[in-house]
């Protein structure tokens, strides 16, 4: 097949879990179709990242989206009311490059990834033979409406109830624009649409394993949590932990350690590093040289939606997981055999506590984790899964067309 995939941020380095996505995602596809990809960059790449993923791709187009341009899209999204979703990624030159190659390609598949890129694809008249496929992944306003609900922020929290009540009607007509569109989990498809609907595609990604899942040393009275640090969802999740459950756990264990793993922290978040018991790493070479180092991960999620790659790392080390049942959602783990669950901050601080206390659990749910994640969450799963998709629909497609045209044979 021929494949055109169009992002809102170019895949490389991995620090997101849409960049981690599409970087294996053209990674799989690769092996048999022919993929080109256009991306938006939002600052100048150095060689080594287009060398990272030209292995990938028959045709590489980055464009650059400057922070000047996505300011007057959002200020014109405001005054339409519209979705910041909706153009703070748009570019018409962008657009162009999108049409440049469909007009010189007969693609077979056209994919945006994010309702940040469906624009290119829902405006160009190019292509009618294509299967338009949009990875919608999470529902964005489910997403939002959670935000408003924990940002401290008053100013961000009410910039979050106001895309949450624009992107409701948003996502519903883009459902109406692709022939199929992908979610991680089937509580993204309820929040996007009630109804059920044959153009969804439940679609999570994967994560990869960790050769050396060993539970020898791990630091007794540690905790990570890991993730990109200046994601709203992420700062909330580390402050929550730190300001109402860590207290109780460092009565407990007094020597308790709180590891803040991942790039670019938010002030609020490097405003912790100076106190006692926590360690702000920043951007780390490796991740999971962290997850093998800890004895216990967390993910105490209030906010977000989709998938929680930070809970399938921490499981594909053999690290037991304590998390809350948001960070579950897309998982479906089974509570108390591959994980454990707390919502409330008492309920999450005697879940740490009670793992911190006992080496022989930690042991059994980390083992379980990982073999949980062995058997359902591989890279190969999903998009295997998903390659096939794409050629039932590119079959069902040409069925149409030759049953609509008489001059073609059987």
């Amino acid at each position: 097949m021929n494949i055109l995939l169009v992002t809102p941020r170019f895949p490389y380095p991995t620090r997101t879990g849409d960049t981690l996505t599409v970087f294996h995602l053209l990674k799989h596809l690769s092996q048999r179709h022919a993929v080109d990809l256009v991306s938006c960059t939002t600052e100048p790449l150095p060689a080594a990242y287009r060398d990272a993923i030209r292995p990938f791709c028959r045709t590489l187009r980055t464009v650059p989206v400057s922070p000047a341009r996505s300011f007057i899209n959002g200020a014109g999204a405001v005054l339409r009311r519209q979705p910041l979703q909706a153009v703070w990624f748009y570019s018409p030159v962008v657009s162009a490059a999108v049409d440049e190659l469909a007009a010189g390609c007969d693609y077979d598949v056209l994919y945006a990834h994010t309702v940040r890129a469906a624009r290119y694809l829902t405006e160009m008249t190019r292509a009618p033979q294509a299967v338009r496929v949009l990875a919608m992944q999470i529902s964005m306003r489910l997403n939002y409406e959670r935000l408003a609900q924990y940002e401290r922020n008053p100013i961000y929290g009410l910039a979050f109830k106001h895309e949450a009540a624009r992107l409701g009607a948003f996502e519903r007509d883009l459902l109406e624009r692709f022939d199929r569109s992908l979610v991680i989990s089937d509580v993204d498809r309820a929040a996007i649409s009630p109804e059920p609907d044959s153009r969804f595609f439940e679609c999570p990604h994967g994560v990869t394993l960790d050769a050396e899942p060993t539970p020898a040393g791990r630091e007794t009275h540690s905790i990570v949590f890991s993730g990109n640090m200046n994601y709203r969802p992420n700062v909330d999740a580390a402050i929550f932990f730190y300001r109402d459950i860590f207290p109780r756990v460092r009565e407990r264990f007094p020597d308790a350690v709180f590891y803040i793993v991942g790039a670019s922290p938010d002030p609020s978040i490097l405003a912790l590093a100076g106190d006692a018991g926590v360690e702000v790493t920043g951007e780390v070479e490796s991740v999971y040289l962290w997850l093998r180092r800890a004895a216990v991960g967390i993910d105490p999620l209030r906010a977000g939606a989709g998938l929680q790659n930070k809970v399938l790392e921490g499981m594909a080390c053999g690290l037991p997981m304590v998390v809350t049942p948001v960070a579950n959602e897309g998982i479906r783990a089974e509570l108390g055999e591959h994980l454990l669950a707390g919502e409330s901050a008492d309920e999450f601080a005697d879940q740490v506590i009670r793992l911190l206390a006992d080496e022989g659990l930690r042991r059994r749910l980390g083992a379980a984790g990982r073999r949980f994640i062995e058997a359902h969450w591989t890279w190969e799963i999903h998009f295997e899964r998903l390659e096939q998709m794409f050629e039932d629909e590119v079959a069902k497609k040409k069925k149409g067309r030759d049953a609509q045209d008489p001059r073609e044979g059987p």
